[in-house]
């Protein structure tokens, strides 16, 4: 037998609605008391004939059917070209699968069993008040009541508006019928459709998603609310049943929530929860911190790994250049995660390559839990999205953070939780133009920099050390930090005229140090023309004779020789043998390790001692010694002569005496 002599069958068959080619072939074959055998003894007897390796399916549907039907099957191929379309006639991945075989109404069929290719229509036929179902076989098919009518309507009102898709149906479906979000049960389906009906329904009204998106309440208040609404719809709806959809609403409240923080979101999946845009609107002058993503599956008792193993995020599958098939989930905090598709099922979620390895716990060691006073100072524009519920209190990466008058600024988590590092812009440690800079806080001063300088005055604090050329307005040119030009509050040189001229030279308000003043080295400088206040370095001269060259000012505050009071040893000048030569005949010989008395000064340092008389052994202070008179342990007639004695009370050092 050959293609060409194919004898028709006498009876013709007419395809119906959406039928797929096998379930036609088969009741053209019933329609003439064939069964399978004969169709596989016709393609054995075709092939025989013919040259060429067709698969036994191809020859069956595109050679040997139509001649047999003597009809144009096309429309069969083009119901299967449509099958899983969206509404705009675009098609996703997930379509196909979406949906299992369905089976046509028998009553519209003249009581055939009609296959027919997944399709989303309503799972009554309306024209005979028959229950068909979108899971079911054809055996359950039966009457329904006018309840399940009026929820037939309502379900093809919900198609039209956008507001239910199949994968929606599904999901609710299942959760209702099996606990899961994808198995379903096609014999519980018909008596779970108006609950199911009614839910999709109240999940998609306008006045329930701002609660169930609502970012400024936390997600377990909105999972406590969504549970209290399902409940409200479906009395005997299970614990899992509001798990499932939760979960089915994260695509949704992780794109919200990109929004929400300026990101850009992904594409949106088809079959994810349709939020319109007129609802987005609602929040798109909310400004706050969104939750941690992770918060999100906390509030379900979920991980990560136990979101990914219900299964709703693994039938979210999309084709990417270069036609490259993938899947699509969440990690904890709300990234979107494209994973390859493999033979095998994946068992563990994937890992998010934008996260850190370490993440922390919710409501154990995030930023936002433990210090809540910062939830609201992470910049969420300039730290990759990430807000205070994602990082972890001892982290050592840093961040941007935006003080309370609004400044910019990067330190670590763990800083900036373990002690007050602030804004260093506030706390004076950084300029920042047009707050702490020069021309802000002093612009009288900012006035009299000179423009030669390297530095911007915008670039200078009030604070800082940096060294300029000034010029006031008397027209004295001065080299000075910024920091004493702002103590001094303007110009020196004027300053210091202006005190000459009030009688306050260093010759009338210190008129003793003035007599210490060197005239001999300082040249043509003079007392009478400098302050007490004056940074200028000048040489000195006490009535010992010691010369040094100090500031003005740190002299006028000590009042005295630095050579003459300073711990610093001039041999013959302020050490213990010259001060203090009777007390000198008593240092001990080898005890002190600087030596001899001639190297020592005396200051706080105890020193060990040994008495001329009774060879007592003891530590003391040079000043403690002096007041005993010598050694406290020995009589007082036995003490050095000629030094004061007082009370030995106290002076005596703590520990046993070496006799």
């Amino acid at each position: 037998m050959t293609l060409t002599n194919i004898a028709p069958l006498p009876l013709r068959v007419r395809p119906r609605g959406r039928e797929t080619p096998e379930s036609y072939s088969r009741r053209l074959l019933e329609r003439h008391g064939e069964r399978d055998a004969h169709r596989r003894a016709r393609i054995r007897d075709v092939r025989e004939s013919i040259s060429g390796d067709l698969p036994d399916e191809e020859l069956w549907f595109d050679h040997i059917l139509p001649r047999l039907a003597r009809r144009d099957l096309s429309c069969l191929q083009r119901a299967a070209s449509v099958r899983g379309r969206h509404p705009d006639g675009s098609s996703c991945e997930s379509c196909p699968d979406v949906l299992t075989e369905q089976w046509m109404c028998t009553a519209c069929a003249k009581g055939a069993s009609i296959a027919q290719y997944p399709h989303f229509r309503s799972p009554v036929c309306r024209r005979h008040r028959r229950w068909v179902g979108l899971f079911g076989d054809v055996s359950q098919q039966h009457a329904v009541d006018e309840s399940t009518m009026k929820a037939a309507r309502r379900l093809q009102r919900l198609k039209r508006d956008g507001r239910v898709d199949a994968r929606f149906y599904r999901i609710v479906v299942s959760a209702l019928t099996t606990g899961t979000g994808t198995t379903t049960d096609g014999h519980l389906e018909a008596a779970r459709f108006v609950d199911a009906v009614n839910l999709m329904a109240m999940l998609t009204r306008m006045t329930t998603l701002p609660a169930l998106f609502d970012p400024s309440a936390t997600h377990t208040r909105r999972f406590e609310q969504l549970g209290a609404l399902v409940r409200a719809t479906v009395p005997d709806a299970s614990n899992e049943a509001v798990r499932i959809l939760w979960l089915y609403l994260l695509p949704t409240a992780a794109r919200l929530r990109a929004r929400l923080r300026g990101e850009t979101p992904d594409d949106r999946f088809a079959h994810d929860f349709p939020l319109t845009d007129n609802v987005l609107s609602r929040f798109q002058d909310w400004f706050g911190v969104p939750g941690g993503f992770a918060e999100y599956l906390l509030a379900s008792g979920d991980t990560i790994q136990s979101a990914f193993d219900v299964g709703i995020e693994q039938d979210r599958r999309k084709s990417e250049p270069p036609e490259t098939l993938v899947l699509q989930a969440f990690c904890a905090r709300g990234h979107a995660v494209n994973y390859g598709m493999s033979t095998r099922p994946r068992r563990k979620a994937p890992r998010c390559t934008s996260c850190q390895p370490k993440l922390p716990k919710p409501g154990v060691n995030d930023v936002a839990s433990k210090y809540p006073d910062l939830a609201h100072a992470i910049d969420l524009s300039r730290n990759a999205g990430l807000t205070a519920f994602d990082i972890n209190i001892g982290s050592s990466n840093t961040y941007v953070w935006i003080c309370r008058n609004g400044h910019p600024f990067e330190a670590t988590a763990a800083s900036v939780t373990g002690t007050d590092v602030g804004c260093r812009f506030c706390k004076g440690k950084a300029v920042l133009a047009g707050y702490n800079d020069l021309h802000t806080t002093h612009p009288e001063l900012a006035a009299e920099w000179d423009a030669a300088n390297s530095l911007k005055i915008s670039q200078v604090g009030s604070g800082d050390r940096a060294m300029g050329y000034w010029m006031c307005p008397e027209g004295h040119h001065e080299v000075d930090e910024a920091r004493d030009r702002v103590a001094r509050g303007g110009c020196g040189t004027c300053e210091r005229a202006s005190l000459l001229a009030a009688s306050k030279s260093l010759v009338q308000t210190h008129p003793l140090l003035a007599e210490h003043w060197d005239r001999g080295s300082n040249g043509r400088r003079a007392p009478e023309d400098f302050t007490a206040e004056d940074r200028v370095a000048v040489w000195w001269l006490c009535e010992n004779g010691h010369g040094v060259k100090e500031r003005i000012d740190f002299r006028a505050r000590r009042n005295a020789c630095s050579k003459c009071v300073a711990r610093t040893v001039f041999p013959g000048v302020n050490d213990v043998a010259t001060t203090h030569p009777a007390l000198a005949t008593e240092w001990h010989p080898w005890k002190n390790t600087n030596a001899g008395p001639e190297h020592s000064v005396a200051d706080a340092t105890p020193f060990h001692w040994r008495c001329r008389v009774a060879r007592h052994e003891i530590q003391q202070t040079v000043s403690e010694r002096e007041r005993a008179g010598g050694c406290p342990i020995c009589p007082v007639a036995d003490r050095l002569p000629g030094i004061a004695t007082t009370s030995t009370e106290g002076l005596v050092a703590e520990g046993p005496l070496a006799v």
